[in-house]
C-alpha cells in the first residue's frame, strides 16, 4: 500500500506537472520573444510574496501532520490548527501591506520592471487562499489520505490552463511597454474571436500579465472548494489551549525551517527580478519547470514518509523507520538518475524542442538545477526520518546552515560582478550552482547527524551504482548524439527515443550488477496497476 500510495502520488504530480508544463508551453510559443518577460513578471510577483508566506505557517503545518498522525484528538487538532491559521494569514497579509508601504512611501523606491504591484497584490489573495486550504490538505495528508489531497491539489493546475490558453489565444498589446527590446508593440490573436467576445479578447490583451495572474487565483481557489467538500464530514471542535501548547513545542524549534525554507525557495527569483531583469526570471523559470517535475517525486514521498515515520516512533519500531528511509532514498534514486543524467547531457536539445528557441539561452541552468533537484530528493526521507523521530531541533539546524549558505551564494553568483561571471556562472546560472551546493551541504549534514541511529543498518552501495549505471548509459548516448552524431536530435520523437534508449541501458546495466531484481520490476508494476489504482481511490474517497 505504500507503494501505491507514493505512486499516486507522483502520477497525480506529474500529471499536475505536465498541464503546468503545457501552460508553460503555449505562452513560450505563441508569445515568442516576449514569452521570457511575461512569465518573469508572474513568477516574480509569486515569488515576491511567496517569501513572506512563512508568516501564514510557522512550523504550525508539520506539527499539525505530526500530532494527527500520532492519534491525537483530531475535532481538537482541526479547530486549533483552523484557529491558528486564520491569525497566521491576518498577520501575514499585514506584513506584505507594511513592507509595499515601507518600500514606496518610506524608502521612496518604486516597483522596477518585474515588480509590478498589481501582480503582487493579486498573489496576496492567492497565498490567503492556500492558506485556509492548508487545513484540510494537510488533515488528509496526516492521515495518508492520498487520493483526496490529490485530487484536490492537482485541480489547481487542472483549471489553470485552459483560463491561461484563453489568456495566451488573446495575444498582448503594449509589449515594448514592458519589453523595449521587442520589435513588436503587438501579438496578435491565434484566431479571429467572434463578435460577441470580441471585447474579451481586447481586455485580455490589454491586461495580458494580469491575466495570467487571476488564473493562478481561480485555480487555487477551485483547490479550496474541493478540499472543503471532501472535508465536510470532519469534525471541528473549539480551539484547545493544550493542544496549542503540544503545537507550539513542535514548532517552535522548526520555525526557523519553515522561514528559512519560504526564503530560500523564493529568494532566488526575487534576486533576479532585483539584479537583472524580468527576462532572466522567465528564463530561470523556464529551467525551473522541468526539475520541478522531479521535486515533485521527493514531495510525494515526503507527503507518506512523516505520518509513517511518526507513526513507527509512537510505536518504537525503530528498525521500520531506517528500513523505510533507505528504501525511499533508494526508490528516488533509481527512477531519477537517468532522468538527471538525460537533461545534463542534453539541456539545449531539452530547451529548444519541449519550450522553444529563446529559452535555449537557460540551458546551462538546467545543468545544474538537474543536478540540484537530484541531492534534494535524495536528501528528503532523511529530513522527514530526523522530523519524524522527535529531532526538530537538528532538522532546523541544518536547515539554517543550507539558508545561509543559499543566501551567500545567491549574492555572489547572480549579480553580474560574480567572482565566477568569465566561467559564466552569473545571473540564472549562478542562482542555479547556488542552489546545487547548499543542497548537496544539506546532504551531507542529515546523513551525518543520523549516523548514530542508522549505525550498520544500512548501506549506501546502492547510489553508487546508480550513478555507475547513468555514467555509462548517459557517457554512451553522448557519444553517438554530441560526438559522432549518429542519432539525430532535433525533433520531439528524437527525444523520446534517446531518452527510452538510455533509459533501456540504465536498466540493463543495473540488472547485470544485480541492483534492479524481479522484486523492483514486480513492485513498479504492481503499484502501476490500473485497476488496483482505481479501487484504492475509490476505497478512499468513499470514506466518511
Amino acid at each position: 500500500m505504500f507503494a501505491r500510495k507514493s505512486t499516486l502520488l507522483i502520477v497525480t504530480e506529474v500529471f499536475a506537472g505536465i498541464a503546468g508544463y503545457i501552460s508553460f508551453f503555449l505562452i513560450a510559443r505563441l508569445w515568442g520573444g516576449f514569452a521570457p518577460t511575461a512569465i518573469g513578471i508572474v513568477e516574480f510577483g509569486l515569488a515576491f510574496v511567496g517569501m513572506f508566506s512563512f508568516a501564514y505557517d510557522w512550523g504550525f503545518r508539520e506539527a499539525h501532520i505530526k500530532r494527527v498522525s500520532e492519534g491525537k484528538n483530531l475535532g481538537k487538532c482541526i479547530g486549533t490548527f483552523l484557529a491558528v491559521k486564520i491569525v497566521f494569514g491576518i498577520t501575514a497579509i499585514g506584513l506584505v501591506l507594511l513592507s509595499l508601504f515601507i518600500w514606496q512611501n518610506v524608502l521612496n523606491k518604486g516597483f522596477y520592471d518585474a515588480t509590478k504591484e498589481v501582480v503582487i497584490i493579486l498573489f496576496l489573495f492567492y497565498y490567503l487562499i492556500l492558506n485556509i486550504a492548508h487545513v484540510p490538505l494537510a488533515t488528509f495528508e496526516a492521515q495518508k489520505k492520498i487520493a483526496k489531497r490529490q485530487i484536490s491539489k492537482s485541480m489547481e493546475l487542472v483549471v489553470r490552463l485552459p483560463l491561461i490558453a484563453l489568456v495566451v489565444f488573446a495575444g498582448v498589446t503594449g509589449v515594448k511597454k514592458l519589453y523595449p527590446e521587442s520589435t513588436r508593440d503587438v501579438i496578435p490573436p491565434l484566431f479571429n474571436w467572434p463578435g460577441a467576445l470580441s471585447n474579451l479578447q481586447r481586455f485580455l490583451a490589454a491586461h495580458a500579465i494580469g491575466a495570467l495572474a487571476v488564473a493562478y487565483l481561480v485555480g487555487i481557489f477551485v483547490v479550496l472548494l474541493i478540499s472543503l467538500y471532501y472535508f465536510r464530514n470532519y469534525p471541528i471542535a473549539r480551539p484547545d489551549k493544550k493542544v496549542l501548547r503540544n503545537y507550539t513545542t513542535f514548532a517552535l524549534p522548526v520555525t526557523l525551517t519553515a522561514v528559512s525554507h519560504k526564503l530560500s525557495s523564493y529568494l532566488d527569483k526575487v534576486m533576479l527580478g532585483f539584479f537583472w531583469s524580468a527576462h532572466e526570471v522567465g528564463l530561470y523559470t523556464g529551467a525551473k519547470k522541468f526539475t520541478l517535475l522531479l521535486l515533485f517525486a521527493a514531495q510525494a514521498v515526503s507527503m507518506i514518509l512523516l505520518p509513517t515515520i511518526s507513526g513507527y516512533h509512537t510505536k518504537k519500531k525503530y528498525d521500520l523507520i531506517s528500513k523505510i528511509a533507505h528504501q525511499s532514498e533508494r526508490f528516488l534514486s533509481l527512477m531519477l538518475f537517468p532522468v538527471i543524467t538525460f537533461l545534463v547531457i542534453f539541456p539545449e536539445q531539452t530547451m529548444r524542442i519541449l519550450v522553444s528557441g529563446t529559452f535555449t539561452a537557460s540551458a546551462s541552468s538546467l545543468v545544474y538545477l538537474s543536478i540540484y533537484a537530484l541531492i534534494w530528493c535524495i536528501m528528503v526521507p532523511w529530513r522527514y526520518m530526523l522530523l519524524g523521530i522527535d529531532e526538530p531541533v537538528k532538522a532546523s539546524q541544518i536547515r539554517l546552515i543550507g539558508f545561509g549558505i543559499h543566501i551567500l551564494l545567491n549574492f555572489l553568483l547572480i549579480p553580474s560582478w560574480s567572482p565566477l561571471a568569465s566561467w559564466g556562472i552569473l545571473g540564472p546560472t549562478g542562482a542555479a550552482v547556488g542552489s546545487a551546493i547548499s543542497a548537496a551541504v544539506m546532504l551531507v549534514l542529515y546523513k551525518l547527524s543520523l549516523a548514530e541511529f542508522t549505525s550498520n543498518k544500512i548501506s549506501h552501495w546502492h547510489l553508487v551504482l546508480h550513478f555507475l549505471a547513468a555514467v555509462l548509459a548517459g557517457g554512451f548516448f553522448h557519444v553517438l548524439v554530441n560526438v559522432q552524431g549518429v542519432l539525430p536530435m532535433d525533433r520531439w520523437f528524437h527525444l523520446v527515443g534517446v531518452s527510452c534508449g538510455l533509459a533501456g541501458v540504465y536498466v540493463a546495466i543495473l540488472w547485470l550488477l544485480k541492483e534492479f531484481t524481479d522484486k523492483d520490476l514486480y513492485m513498479i508494476m504492481d503499484s502501476l496497476n490500473p485497476s488496483k489504482m482505481m479501487s484504492y481511490i475509490k476505497s478512499e474517497i468513499k470514506e466518511k
